[in-house]
C-alpha cells in the first residue's frame, strides 16, 4: 500500500542537490525503503508541472492520499496524516533521502530511501540477473525496467566488480574481475565501528557504508539509510547528509571527513540540528567523527587506533581505561596509591581531579614533624567545621570501605607525594577491631579507628582517624599518626621537605567509596617550611 505525494517541480533542495533551474527528472521505477524495513519498488511520474512520488505507507493501514501544491525550499509538504520532505538527491539523479511523518502514530518520523531500479523481472530472487534491490547483477546485461530480461555476458565482457578502486574488468566464467587497481583511491565500502563527541559526551555506534563511484551511502546500525551525499575517491575526502526530523527544523544534519590512503579509517565532524521550534532550529550539535573499518582493530591489544581513547592492553573497567577502550571519567578511582584517572585513560599521581568534589572545611590545621629518631615522627591533621556530610557518606570501614591519606607537594606542574598512609577497611589490632561504629545505630555518629603503638604497621603509623558526619559547618575529620611507621617526607618514594614555593599543599582523605575529604594550604597559610617540619592553618 502508498501515499502519493505530488509536488511541482520547481525545486530548490538543499546542498545535496543540483539546483532549481536544473530539469529535475525522476521519472522510472525506483525502489523505496522506509526505515529499512519496508521496501517496494514504484513508479515516479512527472510532467512539466509536478512530479508525483508513491511512497510506501507506514503504518500499512494508512489509506493511498494524494497531496499537491506548491514545494518549500526544501520540498516539504505538510499534510494532515501523512507527510514527505525530500531533503536531497544525488546529481546524478540516481538515489535519494527524504524524511516523513504520520501525525495519527505521534508524530513519529520515518526515512525514505530510494535507489532508482536498473532492472525489474517481476522478482526479488538473486541470481538471474536482476537482484533484490532491482540492480543488474555482475555479468548480466538486462533491458530496463519494467519487465526487464537478463542475459549472462560472455567472458572477455567489460564489468563493473564494486570496487571504486579498480578499473578494466572483464568477466570469466560468470565471475567479474581482473581489474587493474589505481591509485590514489579509497573504497570506503563495508562495516565501520564508529565514535562520536561532543561537548555533552560521546557514544559507539556502527555505520555501513557503500559507495558507488562518487555516490556515498550510510545506514545505521539498524540498517536504514541515514545518510547520502558523496565522495572524492582519490583524496578520500567525503560529504554526506541527513534530512532533519523537525517540521520546522529544515537544515540539514551532515558529516565531512577524510579519509586515510589506505581507507581503513577516516576522521572529521558532524551537525546535528534541532530540536526544531515555532521559528526554526533551536541550536545545532557538533561532534566529532572517528571511525575505523571493523575487524582492522581490536581493543585491549595495545595498539591505539583511531577510535579508542585509550588502550592499556586489556579488557577490564576499573582501570582508568573501559571495557569498550574509552577514558573512565577523571577522578575515578584507580588502584596506584594516592592516584586518579585523568580522564585520558591513565592513572596519574596527584590531586583527585574535576570533577571529583572533595569535600572541603571551614578550618583546618596540618602539622608534620620527621625527628631523627623515627619513633617521635608525628602528624596531625584537623578538617574542621566542614561541609555537609551525611553519616552514609563513610561508608562502612568496620567492613568494607577503607581510607587513603595522601599529602601532595602541587606548586609545580606535576604534582609530587609528601605522605601517604592506607587505613584499611576491617582492620584488626591486638585487642581486637581497630574500627568502631560510633552511636545507635552504629555509624550514626560516625566512626572512630585507634590503634595502640604495637598496631601501628596496620595503617602505615596512623593511630586515630576520627571521622564526624554533620550538617554545613558541622563535620568533622581527625587523623593523628606517631613513630617509625610513618614514611615521612623524603622517607621511602615520598619527596623531602621542605615544599616547593610558592607553596601549593594539598591534603587529601579517600574513601574506598570514592568520598573525599581535602584541605589545601598556601603560602600565606603556612607557618613552618623548612627540611623536618612543615605546618599550616586555612580557613
Amino acid at each position: 500500500m502508498t501515499s502519493r505525494v505530488t509536488v511541482g517541480t520547481a525545486l530548490c533542495i538543499g546542498a545535496l542537490l543540483v539546483s532549481s533551474a536544473h530539469a529535475i527528472d525522476l521519472v522510472g521505477r525506483w525502489r523505496l525503503e522506509v526505515d529499512s524495513s519496508v521496501a517496494e519498488l514504484v513508479d515516479i511520474t512527472q510532467d512539466s508541472s509536478t512530479l508525483t512520488i508513491p511512497v510506501p505507507a507506514v503504518p500499512p493501514d494508512i489509506p493511498p492520499i494524494t497531496y499537491s501544491g506548491t514545494p518549500a525550499s526544501n520540498f516539504s509538504l505538510p499534510a494532515t496524516v501523512f507527510s514527505l520532505f525530500l531533503r536531497g538527491f544525488t546529481p546524478d539523479e540516481e538515489t535519494l533521502l527524504a524524511n516523513s511523518f504520520d501525525s495519527s502514530s505521534g508524530y513519529k518520523w520515518y526515512t525514505v530511501f530510494g535507489s532508482r531500479c536498473e532492472c525489474d523481472d517481476g522478482n526479488t530472487i538473486d541470481g538471474d540477473g536482476c537482484d533484490a534491490t532491482c540492480r543488474v547483477e555482475r555479468c548480466y546485461a538486462c533491458t530496463p525496467p519494467p519487465a526487464s530480461m537478463c542475459m549472462p555476458l560472455g567472458d572477455g565482457a567489460t564489468c563493473e566488480d564494486g570496487n571504486a578502486c579498480t578499473t578494466g574488468e572483464t568477466c570469466t566464467a560468470g565471475a567479474c574481475g581482473g581489474g587493474t587497481p589505481f591509485s590514489p583511491c579509497v573504497d570506503l565500502t563495508g562495516t565501520w565501528d564508529v565514535v562520536l563527541k561532543s561537548d555533552f559526551g560521546s557514544f559507539s555506534t556502527s555505520w555501513t557504508l557503500a559507495q558507488n563511484d562518487a555516490t556515498l551511502v550510510v545506514r545505521n546500525a539498524g540498517g536504514a539509510a541515514e545518510f547520502l551525499g558523496s565522495i572524492d575517491a582519490p583524496s578520500g575526502a567525503l560529504s554526506v547528509f541527513a534530512p532533519s526530523d523537525d517540521v520546522f527544523c529544515v537544515s540539514d544534519d551532515d558529516v565531512h571527513a577524510t579519509a586515510d590512503p589506505n581507507g581503513n579509517e577516516f576522521s572529521g565532524t558532524m551537525t546535528i540540528w534541532g530540536p526544531s521550534t515555532p521559528f526554526g532550529c533551536a541550536f545545532a550539535t557538533d561532534f566529532t567523527v572517528a571511525a575505523a573499518r571493523a575487524g582492522t582493530h581490536a581493543c585491549g591489544d595495545g595498539v591505539l587506533s583511531i577510535v579508542e581513547g585509550c588502550d592499556d592492553g586489556n579488557t577490564t573497567a576499573g582501570d582508568c581505561c573501559d571495557a569498550a577502550c574509552q577514558p573512565e571519567p577523571a577522578g575515578s578511582p584507580c588502584s596506584a596509591s594516592c592516584s586518579g584517572c585523568d580522564g585520558q585513560g591513565t592513572c596519574a599521581l596527584g590531586p583527585l581531579p574535576a570533577p571529583s568534589a572533595c569535600r572541603a572545611p571551614g578550618k583546618s590545621v596540618l602539622s608534620m614533624l620527621n625527628r631523627a629518631e623515627d619513633g617521635r615522627d608525628s602528624l596531625v591533621w584537623e578538617w574542621r567545621r566542614g561541609e555537609d556530610t551525611p553519616p552514609t557518606a563513610f561508608g562502612d570501614p568496620t567492613a568494607t570501605v577503607g581510607y587513603e591519606m595522601c599529602i601532595f607537594d602541587a606548586a609545580a606542574a606535576s604534582p609530587t607525594l609528601l605522605f601517604s598512609a592506607a587505613v584499611p577497611a576491617a582492620a584488626m589490632c591486638a585487642s581486637g577491631p581497630c574500627w568502631t561504629g560510633l552511636g545507635a545505630p552504629s555509624g550514626s555518629l560516625g566512626y572512630r579507628f585507634k590503634a595502640a603503638a604495637a598496631d601501628t604497621p596496620v595503617a602505615d603509623g596512623v593511630r586515630k582517624l576520627q571521622l564526624r558526619p554533620g550538617i554545613d559547618g558541622r563535620a568533622q575529620v581527625s587523623v593523628r599518626g606517631k613513630g617509625e611507621a610513618l614514611l615521612m617526607p623524603g622517607e621511602g618514594t615520598h619527596d623531602a621537605l621542605p615544599a616547593t614555593s610558592p607553596v601549593s599543599v594539598r591534603v587529601e582523605l579517600r574513601a574506598d567509596n570514592g568520598e573525599c575529604w581535602a584541605a589545601s594550604y598556601s603560602g600565606a597559610e603556612t607557618i613552618i617550611n623548612d627540611a623536618d617540619r612543615f605546618k599550616a592553618r586555612g580557613n
